[in-house]
């Protein structure tokens, strides 16, 4: 969570509202489902690590696309008055604009709670090897259909 909000004020540092290159990452985060958690544990040892890993692809994009339109939707008036006051860039980002954007962070953060908890429900479905997870999916790979129905 902490790392979702940390790129998120990072690139917003980077980019300003009418950035093409802030939709062309919005664009890439919707790709994120469990489709593409199947190639992505094929890709890491089975194991914690990947599962982990998994959790925190599917949490963490929603925590840095709202930390982003939260800082970058700031009022301007307010950074003007900052900046008529002599606060300097940094002072106009931790005291203007986080503050503002705390309605979009905590949103975020409501975000990547809920799809985390998705996130853990498909890691443990693709990476078990004991467990629910791996009673649920065992007869769907060597398919007897009887065995499958009762599990399932």
């Amino acid at each position: 969570m902490v790392a979702g909000i940390l790129i998120g004020v990072l690139l917003s540092a980077r980019h300003s509202r009418d950035d093409s290159s802030s939709r062309g990452f919005r664009c890439s985060t919707r790709r994120r489902s469990s489709r593409s958690v199947r190639y992505s544990y094929l890709r890491w040892a089975s194991g914690v690590a990947s599962k982990i890993a998994i959790i925190f692809l599917t949490a963490v994009f929603p925590i840095i696309i709202n930390t982003v339109t939260g800082l970058t939707t700031t009022d301007r008036n307010l950074i003007e008055a900052a900046r008529s006051f002599g606060a300097t860039p940094m002072q106009i980002q931790f005291k203007v604009r986080v503050p503002g954007a705390l309605p979009f962070i905590i949103a975020g953060l409501r975000l990547g709670v809920a799809r985390a908890l998705v996130g853990v429900v498909v890691a443990e479905l693709f990476g078990a090897r004991a467990g629910l997870g791996f009673l649920i999916l065992t007869p769907r790979r060597i398919s007897t259909r009887p065995r499958c129905s009762s599990v399932c």
